[in-house]
């Protein structure tokens, strides 16, 4: 399958295999480099393998306990 330069959300998502709504999601947030114009986003087919080739931003710590009891042996 050939991809186009540039992809629509729904393009994009059928390559990715993610729905659309997710991939718009990724879009808003800046994980997948993507440009609005007008009320339609644009996503570079070069970005798609860039998000694979650039590591996970750290998750944030919740301050939550994973579960253990700190008296346990």
């Amino acid at each position: 399958m050939t991809l186009p330069e540039t992809m629509t959300p729904a393009q994009a998502a059928e390559a990715l295999q993610l729905p659309k709504n997710t991939v718009l999601a990724l879009c808003r947030r800046g994980v997948l480099p993507a440009r609005k114009l007008g009320r339609s986003w644009r996503i570079l087919r070069a970005a798609l393998s860039g998000v694979f080739n650039t590591a996970a931003p750290a998750e944030k710590s919740t301050g939550r306990s994973t579960g253990t009891s700190e008296g346990s042996p």
